[in-house]
């Protein structure tokens, strides 16, 4: 009988199957012959609305069509939502007394408190089984000094759970390091997210490439910060250079963004904005073209664009989200630059288009770190570490 790999998220839809949720159970089939499954409310608009979360409506799809092909083998169990009690899903509750003595590896997501308790009820019903929570966890927003639990009861559930956990990882290294001052640290391992291609993609050398910076998200978006890329435009002469705007673009950045053509005529054609690009194959082909991609956010997680932008050669200019620190080798193969700084993107880019060798001398080395943000790489991590 296979083996039994189970993913908990609620609130999967047709997007998250190629984001960490779907691909760690789907390669865990597709490489280890595991029985994987997501299990989650089949999810609607709606289903966001009502539990207030209405700012991913942008990203919601129904559709579940990546199963056909990009997750080919995962499959989704879908349970009916029952509402929670307090921060515990009914369903999921349902649904492990149910089923935990037939997973073999259950996989959790954030450090929260329904994650520990589930994954405690999860062990006590099945001791053979695996715990894997990933923490999926902004560490901007976590002190270096970060605490387990106080209160006599809190701690009592916390030993608990520290001693069923069998792996729990972080998505960079400074959020590892964090989660070691509590967590046992032969426990802790760093997964980051990263991009999957199951045939051999031809990634053209640099000087195949095209002068072309693109920036790639929810323009307009308070935690995008789009308008300070725009600032810094506003005073480079992009000569034979364009930027490339790709994702959705919010109602008032539009108005946004036709007042900087208005006032900077002549950038006119050398600002393309695309829309949202489903093709995988035609997103491919923007970043292959690419020399530089440019990420302005406010704070991120460790966003997938990171390791698309690398896998193809980009020279990365990020703000100092933490998982800029890693794609960059902290600043080795990129450029970090402070929050709301459109003067540090204005030097940056200048420098660039006036000599291109700044960014062609490092371009072997951003196509080696890369290695590190392969999906295939991540995984036998992550296998390792669950199966000794």
């Amino acid at each position: 009988m296979k083996k039994k790999f189970v993913t908990i998220f609620p609130l999967t839809t047709n997007i998250h199957l190629t984001k960490d949720v779907g691909m760690i159970p789907f390669l865990f089939h597709k490489l280890y012959g595991y029985d994987s499954y997501i299990v989650s409310y089949f999810c609607t608009k709606k289903t966001y609305k009502r539990r207030g979360l209405e700012e991913l409506f942008p990203i919601i799809d129904s559709s579940y069509s990546y199963l056909d092909n990009e997750v080919k083998g995962l499959k989704i169990k879908f349970i009916k939502d029952f509402g929670r009690f307090f921060f515990l899903e009914i369903s999921v509750l349902f649904y492990l007394f149910r089923r935990a003595k037939q997973i073999d590896i259950l996989n959790l997501y954030h450090h929260s408190g329904a994650s520990i308790l589930l994954g405690i009820l999860y062990k006590m019903l099945n001791k053979k089984g695996k715990l894997y929570i990933k923490g999926d966890v902004n560490t901007l927003n976590l002190s270096n000094e970060f605490s387990r639990p106080k209160g006599i009861f809190s701690n009592f559930i916390w030993n608990i759970y520290i001693k069923k956990l069998d792996v729990f990882s972080a998505e960079t290294l400074r959020g590892v390091d964090i989660f070691k001052k509590i967590i046992p640290s032969e426990k802790v391992i760093c997964i980051p997210n990263g991009c999957y291609y199951e045939n051999d993609v031809n990634i053209l050398n640099f000087a195949k490439k095209d002068n072309i910076i693109i920036s790639v998200g929810r323009h307009g978006s308070t935690q995008k910060n789009t308008e300070i890329l725009f600032n810094a435009l506003e005073k480079i002469n992009l000569d034979n250079w364009k930027l490339i705007l790709i994702g959705s673009i919010e109602n008032n950045f539009e108005k946004f963004i036709s007042n900087f053509l208005n006032d900077n005529p002549t950038k006119k054609g050398q600002i393309i904005i695309t829309g949202n690009i489903n093709n995988k194959i035609e997103l491919q082909n923007y970043y292959n073209h690419a020399k530089v991609f440019c990420l302005t956010s406010r704070w991120e997680g460790f966003p997938l664009i990171f390791p698309e932008a690398l896998f193809f050669g980009n020279y990365i200019i990020s703000t100092k989200i933490d998982a800029a620190y890693d794609i960059t080798k902290n600043g080795e193969i990129g450029t970090l630059v402070d929050f709301g700084s459109s003067e540090q993107i204005t030097d940056t880019i200048k420098a660039i288009i006036k000599d291109q060798s700044i960014i062609e001398k490092k371009y072997d080395d951003i196509l080696e770190h890369s290695k590190h943000y392969t999906w295939i790489n991540i995984i036998k991590i992550l296998k390792n570490s669950l199966i000794t």
